[in-house]
């Protein structure tokens, strides 16, 4: 799709599992989250780490059970606070990755 690529939309009603994958570059300042949204508004799941250090990254790994009717979305979204800019780190099939399954009803 060409718009709102960020969405993962449910096409079949059911509860699904949904995930999320995001890791930060190195930075020992302020906190870190990995959020699920569903249709933008509603947060149905948080990953946080309050105390990064400064020698790894911070990897989030938001996962949920959540029940969805067609057409409703979800969106994988990351913050931090250490005051200034902070990559996420881009690699191809790890971070940034988000994932819906449908699982029935």
């Amino acid at each position: 799709t060409s718009s709102n690529t960020a969405r993962l939309t449910a096409t079949t009603a059911g509860k699904y599992l949904c995930g999320g994958h995001g890791q930060f570059a190195v930075n020992a300042t302020g906190i870190r989250a990995g959020r699920l949204f569903a249709n933008g508004a509603t947060e149905i799941v948080q990953e946080r780490d309050n105390e990064p250090n400064a020698s790894d990254t911070v990897a989030l790994n938001p996962i949920t059970l959540y029940a969805f009717t067609a057409a409703q979305y979800v969106t994988f979204s990351t913050f931090q606070s250490s005051g200034g800019n902070l990559d996420l780190n881009s690699a191809a099939n790890y971070s940034p990755e988000a994932w819906a399954l449908w699982v029935g009803n």
